[in-house]
């Protein structure tokens, strides 16, 4: 019997051994794996950093550039109308036009860029898309002839524009609403 007893305590004590080593094995699998899971997130967190840091700067350089050119539009249009107001009544008609056509002028290409600001933001939001269109190239020439002809007489500028008649269309890609 006591052999019996001896061979029953070492295999209760074998068996018990067994389980220890599989649950200690599992443990320590769960632990590595916990581990590893932890070193990815690490990686993963500090590639998000980055590109937290990435979108910081080029955030930050979006916003140089573009009150750099929003504020390059306002010079003229301020001295223009500071010119006009102080010096109003000692300017011909002829000097008040040119200052008004002037702040005009650079108010449209203010305007012009906060349109094209607000498209790239609603392009970015997806409330906007590409559409090809078309247009006529001999209208695109007299309407940049249109714009430029005084300030190039002005300047005394000598320029000559031929339209061969049958100079057809142009594409682009025109933004549109969704």
């Amino acid at each position: 019997i006591e052999k019996i007893n001896l061979v029953i305590l070492l295999l209760t004590l074998t068996f018990i051994w067994f389980i220890t080593k599989y649950f200690l094995f599992n443990l320590l699998d769960k632990i590595k794996k916990s581990q590893k899971e932890k070193d990815e997130l690490f990686k993963n967190v500090l590639v998000l950093e980055q590109e937290a840091i990435e979108a910081k700067e080029a955030r930050t350089q979006f916003l140089a550039k573009t009150v750099h050119e929003l504020r390059t539009p306002m010079t003229p249009i301020i001295v223009n109308t500071e010119m006009v107001i102080e010096d109003f009544d000692s300017l011909s008609k002829e000097d008040i036009y040119k200052a008004l056509e002037a702040v005009l002028w650079k108010a449209q290409h203010l305007s012009g860029i906060l349109n094209n600001y607000l498209d790239f933001t609603a392009l970015d939001k997806g409330k906007i898309a590409f559409k090809k269109v078309q247009f006529s190239i001999s209208d695109l020439i007299s309407d940049i002839e249109q714009k430029f002809w005084k300030s190039m007489i002005d300047k005394c500028l000598e320029y000559h524009i031929k339209i061969e008649p049958d100079i057809g269309l142009g594409a682009w890609w025109h933004l549109r609403t969704t």
